[in-house]
């Protein structure tokens, strides 16, 4: 599994797969791809993913590099293949915890992956190159899941 990733293996990825002003999904909270969430902010650090809640899934691992001032040092993070699986890289969400809803959350370890899905809103400016591309998300509501099918992103 992905588990040895652990702290520093899973890396931001700044790939710009959609474009930053793209509306989002209709709906309350859509799901996103982190890699969706990490381009869209790359282009535009206060653009419409900044605007709305949104759903994210991935698994948990302890935060890559000192997180931002309110970020609770985990991270969400997700495998995204660009041709074949020897290709895999990690993206990755800062986690904030303003209402303190994360507690009891914490990665996987030894025993295996923590899959999660959150919902949140990405905080506005966060994302930039000044913060590795990197943007952080404001929990609001997590949930442990089972692994996703596919368990990677493309």
């Amino acid at each position: 599994g992905s588990a040895a990733l652990g702290g520093s293996g899973a890396r931001a990825a700044p790939a710009v797969a959609t474009p930053a002003d793209e509306p989002l999904p209709p709906g309350d909270a859509p799901a996103l791809g982190l890699l969706d969430v990490v381009s869209r902010t790359a282009g535009d650090p206060r653009g419409p993913v900044t605007e709305r809640d949104i759903t994210v899934t991935g698994f948990l691992v302890p935060a890559a590099r000192t997180p931002p001032p309110g970020a609770t040092g985990l991270d969400v993070a997700r495998l995204v293949i660009s041709c074949c699986a020897a290709d895999a890289s990690a993206v990755r969400v800062h986690l904030a915890d303003p209402e303190g809803v994360l507690r009891g959350a914490a990665p996987g370890g030894a025993e295996g992956d923590r899959w999660v899905v959150l919902r949140g809103r990405v905080v506005a400016g966060s994302g930039t190159a000044a913060d590795g591309h990197v943007p952080t998300l404001s929990v609001i509501a997590w949930s442990p899941v089972a692994t996703p099918v596919p368990v990677y992103e493309y």
